[in-house]
C-alpha cells in the first residue's frame, strides 16, 4: 500500500441494506472529496441466491455508478474478508465500509461475520461499520 489521499471501498451483499450502504458511502466520499467504489465478492453461496437477492446486488452496483462510484464484482473463495483485504490492497483503498449484520454475540463468536473478520485482520485499513437498515435514507 502506498500513500495517497483517502479512497473508500464499500462492501455489499444480498442483504436488504445494500442500497443504503451505497448511498452512505457516496455521501462520505463526497464530503472527503475521495474516489470510492462498491465491491461485491461472489462466493460459492451466490449460486443459492434468490432472484430478489441477485437483484439487490445488481441494483446496488448500478446505483454506485449513477452516484459516481466504481462498481466492482470479484470472484472470491471461502475467506471473503481476506478477498476484500487483498482487493483493497491492490486498489490503494484507505477506508473499508461494511454493513453491520444483526447477529447475536454468541452466533458471532461461533461463526464470525465478515465485518468481525475484517476488524480482526485489517492492519493497513480503517474499517467503518455502518449500521443501516433497508429503506434508510439518512
Amino acid at each position: 500500500i502506498w500513500p495517497t489521499k483517502e479512497r473508500l471501498l464499500v462492501c455489499i451483499d444480498e442483504s436488504g441494506n445494500a442500497e443504503t450502504l451505497v448511498r452512505m458511502a457516496a455521501r462520505m466520499a463526497e464530503r472527503a472529496k475521495a474516489p470510492w467504489m462498491a465491491l461485491h465478492v461472489e462466493s460459492h453461496t451466490d449460486a443459492h441466491l434468490t432472484e430478489k437477492e441477485k437483484d439487490i446486488i445488481a441494483e446496488a452496483l448500478s446505483l454506485t455508478e449513477k452516484l459516481g462510484g466504481e462498481a466492482v464484482t470479484i470472484r472470491g473463495g471461502t475467506a471473503i474478508a481476506a478477498d476484500i483485504l487483498a482487493f483493497a490492497g491492490t486498489r490503494n483503498v484507505t477506508r473499508i465500509l461494511i454493513g453491520r449484520h444483526g447477529k447475536s454475540w454468541i452466533a458471532n463468536r461461533l461463526f464470525p461475520s465478515v465485518s468481525t473478520q475484517l476488524l480482526a485482520a485489517a492492519r493497513d485499513f480503517d474499517i467503518t461499520l455502518l449500521h443501516a437498515t433497508a429503506g434508510d435514507t439518512n
